[in-house]
């Protein structure tokens, strides 16, 4: 078992100094979040800021027609940018020429595969959060999906962060201790009793990347840990706070507060920082939403005015302006048309409005929506 770095684990307040740390020797006396330090008045005025944001994302998701199509397009930009973050560069619209394959691309690209394995990690992770909620078994699932491979917790040394002048951080050894660890952090997070859930998921984050349990994937679980406990706690309907967006646009103060935050022991600065990320990024997905409905309206008005005679839907041009990408199975599913013939010469007719482009090379064939990739994702 790990040695306390109190008088007691469960203890409030610090008895002794912030714990000595090398970058360059495991941190085994890696200390609890100190719960002392997540209360201060700009902590509480932050995340106050940041509740109010969520609850205007809550209103303007439930407006949205389809929350399931809602998830599925932030769950490929939070996958994009989370990976980005890891220095796996590609885009969305890369991702979406091999989403739906039997295979990925046979690695024609490679950087696009890495990242739909994290996509598939997410919808993996919310289809079993009922039978698996944020937990060491969950992390494991969650990393060895991204990663393509079995990733079990560390069991020995040979793990560092590295850096242009050399070594970072060198985190916790030992199985054992890394479980200990893992365990007590799913408690702070899950004690509704101390500071608020959104002060817990920042300071839970910094402590799982500060524990690194997998010898890699580590900073994708850590991000899709953030997006499933904000729903568990009720703070989102869905996992579409793609805080991974917020993070890669400010990388450099991302990596600078985690060791800050371990160098000096002081947790305020990260926590305000993450706290402006939340509410940032609700802010950001609630325009996003009011826009892709304009851009649904636009169409219709475009599509009536280009096949006149048509009887297609204004339902169905709404429908396929609520996503990145369809095709003629969509429609058929959400009964929008009676047979795939029928539902790809309708999505041929709106795309020779202007409003979709087809995709070459897919069977069914596949259709994108440029101006709603553009919208979510600046592609």
């Amino acid at each position: 078992m790990r040695k306390p770095a109190t008088a007691t684990r469960s203890d409030t307040t610090r008895t002794e100094p912030y714990p000595r740390w090398s970058p360059v020797f495991a941190y085994n006396n890696l200390p609890p979040i100190p719960r002392e330090q997540l209360t201060t008045p700009a902590i509480e005025a932050r995340c106050k800021l940041a509740s109010a944001a969520l609850r205007t994302l809550r209103d303007a998701t439930a407006r949205f027609s389809d929350p399931h199509t809602l998830f599925q397009t932030v769950a490929l930009v939070e996958a994009q940018a989370s990976s980005a973050i890891e220095g796996i560069v590609t885009s969305v619209g890369e991702m979406l020429k091999s989403i739906g394959k039997r295979h990925l691309s046979n690695g024609e690209d490679p950087d696009a595969d890495d990242a739909l394995r994290h996509h598939q990690s997410i919808l993996d992770a919310w289809q079993r959060r009922k039978a698996e909620p944020v937990s060491t078994a969950m992390a494991i699932r969650a990393c060895s999906t991204t990663k393509g491979r079995r990733m079990p917790v560390r069991r020995g040394r040979g793990t560092v962060i590295a850096g242009p002048r050399g070594i970072i951080y060198t985190p916790p050894t030992g199985e054992e201790r890394i479980r200990s660890m893992l365990e007590e952090l799913w408690s702070f997070m899950r004690d509704d009793a101390g500071s608020h859930a959104l002060v817990r998921m920042a300071a839970g984050h910094h402590q799982f990347e500060s524990i690194h349990p997998f010898a890699d994937g580590n900073g994708r679980t850590g991000r899709l840990i953030n997006l499933l406990y904000l729903s568990e706690r009720k703070l989102t309907d869905l996992p579409i706070l793609c805080h991974s967006r917020y993070i890669l646009r400010n990388r450099p103060t991302y990596y600078r507060l985690l060791d800050g935050t371990r160098k000096t022991g002081n947790w305020e600065p990260w926590t305000l920082w993450m706290l402006d990320g939340v509410r940032e990024t609700a802010e950001w997905i609630a325009r996003t939403l009011e826009r892709q409905a304009t851009i649904a309206e636009r169409a219709v008005a475009r599509y009536r005015e280009a096949e006149p005679g048509a009887t297609t839907s204004s339902d169905t041009i709404r429908f396929v302006c609520s996503r990145l990408c369809c095709r003629s199975t969509n429609l058929v599913k959400a009964r929008l048309a009676a047979k795939p013939a029928v539902a790809l010469a309708t999505l041929r007719r709106i795309a020779r409005a202007g409003t979709l482009r087809e995709r070459p090379g897919h069977t069914p064939a596949l259709f994108f929506n440029p101006e709603v990739l553009k919208l979510w994702t600046g592609e």
